[in-house]
């Protein structure tokens, strides 16, 4: 649930107050042909605490907000879709030498809409 108008920066600005946020470690979903927000992104943590920490303080009312609206955070330790582009329409996995299946909309272990990515390996 996102602003459309959201940005990675104003994303970090926000999630970053849970956690050490890896570099490159927000990426809005994006339609691939108009680029526009889905409405949804991925936060990569250094590790497990942050990613939880972001769970938890979402729970709260108006733990976590982006542009002043709360946003849904879910944990997912599924890798993301080889598809996943960024904003300028480049594939993400080839751009930073990650990928795997799952992840996404409705995707992976618990991934889907509002979600927010946690890293599985430690």
């Amino acid at each position: 649930n996102l602003p459309y108008t959201a940005t990675e920066e104003e994303i970090l600005e926000s999630f970053r107050v849970c956690g050490k946020i890896l570099d490159g470690g927000v990426r809005i979903a994006r339609n691939h042909s108009t680029g526009q927000s889905k409405g949804f992104c991925y936060v990569e943590y250094k590790n497990e605490e942050g990613a939880l920490a972001s769970v938890q303080k979402a729970a709260k009312p108006f733990g976590l907000q982006v542009q002043g609206r709360p946003v849904f955070v879910d944990y997912d330790e599924g890798t993301m879709k080889n598809s996943f582009r960024g904003g300028d329409g480049k594939l993400w996995a080839k751009e930073h030498g990650d990928g795997g299946g799952g992840g996404g909309r409705g995707g992976g272990m618990r991934g889907g809409r509002g979600a927010m990515r946690g890293r599985g390996r430690y």
